[in-house]
Order: structure tokens, then C-alpha cells, then sequence
């Protein structure tokens, strides 16, 4: 699916500047039926999610992180602080959205910012069954720090695109379009850049890591360390390069399902 499709349905969903979360499927009246948050790769929006409403259970309710600088919030500021953007997060969620089980999905950075997500929301009494990280390093393994701020921005379209593969076709060949996002994909780096990593008690979830097969930027034995930040840890790899995810959206959340299931039944 394109970019341009994607946020064609995301209109659909009446996205608004300045909300935090962009509600795709509202949830049902069952307290136990879950809300799957998704949380998008570096420089991407809650459009990157649209899809997923029509391949999702019936009773699961789906809302999409929207930071600002991208789409409906394109001429806000973007965030480079992962704290202070999870902490807004858990603002703004918490006020609006009911106690529901929840599915943290996190795709590259976005993982970064959905594990700190879930620490601050699970202190306010939601529970996460799953938390989802695809196609991003465990937070304990060392990775060397990009230097973005040593870095034109030829650089870093060359450094993401090229080096990890990590640019979608959609934006290497559109000037306009790479010109739009740049200064979001350098603040969203920054994020995981600046992110210094403290031991805290695992969470209450289970974690499933996701990789693509042909990724890049990420390896499969590097995400193996997830296993330390929850109570249950489960890897799977998929054909495809950073963006899986996008490719193999079907049997991405097919296992998202059945994974979350396992964990639902096992602590309930």
C-alpha cells in the first residue's frame, strides 16, 4: 500500500491537528476486548495503520499514535525527547480512551516509544498483555550513535535510505515529499539517538519481536534481548527488509492475534 493510500484512509478516520491518537476502529462495550495501539516507524504517521482496521478481529478496537510534525500535525514542532512524548502520550490517552487490555505495536523508534508508553501507562492501571516491537534492537544492545547532528541532510536521507534501507520508495523518489519530512525523521532519530537505556523490573507483558529477513539496519539476534523487558518473550522473522511490516501486513497481525490470545489466556 502507498503512502498516498494510506493517508486517503486515515482522512476517512477524521484525524485532527493536534491529537495524540487517531481513533481507527472505536472500541466495543466489551471490557475485555482490546485496543492494538500502533506506533509508526521513524518519520511515518498513523496512516502507516489504516490498513489494519479491516484485517483485525471484530471486537478489537485500533488507535494510531500521531506526533506531531507528520500529516494531520505537519506544521507542529516534532518531538526529540522520548520521555516527554510518552508522558504526553499517557496524558492524553488516560483522559480519553477506557480501560481496555492493551496491544502496543511499535515499528523501529516507535518500539523505543512504545515500551516507555507502556511503563508510564500500566502505573495508571491498564494492563498490556502484548507488547509488539518490530524491527528494532533491544534497548540492552549496544548500537553505535548515528552523530546526527554532524550530519547534512543529503547525509541522513543517504545514511537511512541507503545504508539501513530504512526510507520507503515513496519519499527517495520525491523531492517534495523528502523535503516535508525531514526535519521529522531527524527529531524522530534524535529520539532513539539521545535514548540512554536504565535497568528497571520487567513489565507484566509478553513480548513478541518482529524482523524482517532482509532488514538492513536490524538482526534478529540483536532483538533477542527483549526477552530481559517482560515476563514472556516470543521472535519471529518475516520475508522483507525494514518495512515487513508494510509487505506482510496479513500475517503480521495474524501472529499479533495469536500471540496476544496465548498471553490473554494464560494470566486470566
Amino acid at each position: 500500500m502507498s503512502i498516498e493510500t494510506e493517508i486517503s484512509e486515515l482522512d476517512e478516520a477524521q484525524a485532527l491537528p493536534g491529537q495524540d491518537f487517531v481513533w481507527l476502529k472505536e472500541p466495543s462495550e466489551d471490557s475485555n476486548s482490546p485496543i492494538v495501539i500502533g506506533f509508526p516507524f521513524s518519520g511515518s504517521g498513523a496512516a502507516m495503520f489504516a490498513s489494519w482496521k479491516a484485517l483485525l478481529p471484530e471486537n478489537f478496537a485500533l488507535a494510531a499514535v500521531q506526533m506531531p510534525g507528520r500529516e494531520s500535525r505537519l506544521h507542529e514542532p516534532a518531538c526529540n525527547d522520548v520521555h516527554r512524548a510518552a508522558d504526553g502520550l499517557v496524558d492524553s490517552f488516560t483522559s480519553n480512551a477506557p480501560h481496555r487490555p492493551l496491544i502496543c505495536v511499535g515499528c523501529s523508534n516507535g518500539a523505543l516509544l512504545a515500551y516507555e508508553f507502556a511503563l508510564r501507562i500500566t502505573k495508571a492501571g491498564y494492563s498490556i498483555p502484548l507488547l509488539v516491537v518490530a524491527a528494532k534492537p533491544s534497548l540492552t544492545h549496544e548500537i553505535p550513535k548515528l552523530g546526527l547532528d554532524q550530519l547534512s541532510d543529503e547525509e541522513l536521507l543517504d545514511l537511512v535510505g541507503n545504508t539501513f534501507g530504512a526510507l520507503p520508495p515513496e519519499v527517495t523518489e520525491n523531492e517534495e515529499l523528502r523535503r516535508l519530512m525531514l526535519p521529522t525523521l531527524r527529531a524522530d532519530l534524535e529520539m532513539g539517538d539521545n535514548y540512554v537505556y536504565k535497568t528497571k523490573p520487567p513489565l507484566d507483558s509478553d513480548i513478541l519481536a518482529l524482523v524482517g529477513s532482509d532488514d538492513l539496519g536490524v538482526r534478529l539476534q540483536w532483538m533477542e534481548d527483549w526477552r530481559l523487558l517482560g515476563r514472556g518473550f516470543r521472535a519471529r522473522t518475516f520475508a522483507g527488509g525494514h518495512f515487513f511490516i508494510r509487505q506482510q501486513t496479513r500475517a503480521v497481525i495474524d501472529t499479533i492475534v495469536m500471540r496476544y490470545e496465548a498471553a490473554w489466556e494464560r494470566t486470566n
